[in-house]
């Protein structure tokens, strides 16, 4: 099996709604690595959004087969006529970008700490709870679930 890039879709916008003047997003894998058929460079990736949406599409080499084990790191570049001319975003999350399927969205891939702000109402526990995250144990979809406890969980570390 042919192992090829995932098309990767998103939108960048600022806090404020606006789109970021002449901004480019930069897709920094961990590490050079291994995949079963292709020797692959550090090399960043670039792609810059749409000036006048924010959307965007990059491709990317999936991470879940690489070896040793890689991820990319995100940096988001922004020029502006205000000062500072230049302003520069260093998240610190991980985006592992998963194997078959030809594409996915940005927001459904990215590993971020959970918003200890926010409950997770589910039956299954929180995906990446990080300290202060509640996760109420109901079926959102249907109060009178029989597998329903109404526990709420608050993790520590």
């Amino acid at each position: 099996m042919a192992i090829t890039p995932i098309t990767v879709t998103g939108t960048l916008k600022d806090f404020g709604g606006g789109l970021p003047t002449s901004s480019e997003i930069v897709f920094i894998p961990s590490s050079e690595s291994m995949s079963p058929e292709y020797l692959l460079s550090g090399k960043a990736v670039i792609v810059a959004p749409s000036p006048s949406t924010g959307a965007f599409t990059v491709s990317l080499f999936p991470t879940d087969v690489t070896m040793p084990a890689t991820w990319y790191t995100i940096r988001i570049r922004s020029l502006d006529t205000a000062f500072p001319p230049t302003h520069i975003d260093f998240p610190d999350w991980k985006l592992f970008v998963p194997s078959g399927a030809s594409s996915v969205t940005l927001a459904s891939i990215l590993e971020l700490p959970s918003n200890p702000g926010l409950t997770w109402v589910s039956l299954a526990a929180p995906p990446s709870p990080t300290p202060g995250t509640w996760w109420l144990e109901t079926n959102p979809e249907n109060f009178d679930d029989p597998a329903n406890t109404g526990n709420l969980y608050e993790w520590t570390n």
